[in-house]
């Protein structure tokens, strides 16, 4: 086992000296799937008889000989959280049980998983925490990209681009009912488009209405009269406008047509890995315009 792999996983994270404390479940993840990561050679996965020996490096890396103790006093439950895991990473196929002394077996897809650097399948409740603290984004955008995440990682893709084209659909749909108070208040016609129930002409409305340059004016205009101007980031979120909305809604239209019917779909696996990769910066984008548009008298 490299400890210099331990030092690379967890220096991005952490500091160098951390305090002992209880490990988080997406610690005792990458922790484990580390240490089977490190076994490169060999297919069949060679656990120790002692579930610490996994941690020691971490612990060399990580704590002074002291905190030794407090700290395996603070994780007495490691033993059964490690079966979980590796119970868990068998059910998801990663790993296969095996009768004999060495209990697994690292799978195709498992080596095609643990092979890669890749947080949103590795780390996926890590993924879905750095979206939900993204201000603004709802409840059920997070529910249909949880489910997109969950279904990629079990090489259910089909699933995984229908979850995610209905997280697109949400944030679209949203972002539209957002438009139609400020538009009211600020006395200019709401377009049909943004309440119509298909998405292309939702996604049509929202793009002509706030590129409309008199309509950006008025709303400049109504933040600084109540000496509350544009903040950087909600001007930022104005110049993506077009790129957010553009793969948004060819998110949705992948898998559905326009009259919301499911169409025969067979994804690219990496370009569905890449769209959950960009998804966050879109709803930021999003959640942004919304904030924004809530804030106008």
């Amino acid at each position: 086992m490299r400890e210099d792999s331990y030092a690379m996983t967890h220096q991005q994270s952490r500091s160098h000296d951390m305090s002992p404390h209880h490990l988080s479940d997406e610690e005792v993840t990458e922790l484990v799937q580390q240490y089977i990561k490190n076994q490169q050679r060999e297919r069949a996965i060679q656990l120790p008889s002692n579930p610490w020996d996994m941690l020691a490096p971490f612990m060399r890396i990580h704590l002074r000989s002291k905190e030794h103790q407090e700290f395996h006093k603070l994780n007495q439950d490691l033993p059964e959280r490690c079966e979980e895991l590796l119970h868990m990473l068998s059910v998801q196929g990663i790993l296969m049980p095996q009768p004999g002394t060495q209990p697994y077996v690292r799978t195709r897809r498992g080596d095609e998983l643990l092979a890669t650097d890749v947080r949103i399948l590795t780390d996926p409740s890590g993924y879905l925490r750095a979206v939900q603290a993204i201000h603004g984004v709802d409840e059920l955008t997070l529910e249909y990209l949880a489910e997109a995440v969950e279904s990629h990682r079990m090489f259910l893709d089909r699933s995984a681009a229908v979850m995610l084209g209905g997280a697109a659909e949400n944030l679209l749909l949203r972002l539209g009912q957002a438009l139609a108070e400020p538009l009211e208040n600020l006395k200019r016609q709401v377009p049909g488009g943004l309440a119509d129930w298909r998405i292309s002409r939702v996604r049509t409305a929202i793009e002509q209405t706030l590129n409309d340059a008199n309509l950006r004016e008025a709303v400049k205009a109504k933040l600084s009269g109540i000496s509350q101007p544009m903040t950087a980031d909600e001007e930022e979120a104005l110049r993506q406008l077009e790129s957010a909305l553009t793969v948004l809604s060819r998110l949705y239209a992948d898998t559905r047509n326009d009259a919301g019917h499911p169409k025969p779909i067979s994804p690219d696996r990496k370009l569905l890995y890449a769209y959950l990769q960009a998804f966050p910066g879109y709803a930021r984008v999003v959640s942004t315009l919304i904030r924004l548009l809530q804030r106008v008298p």
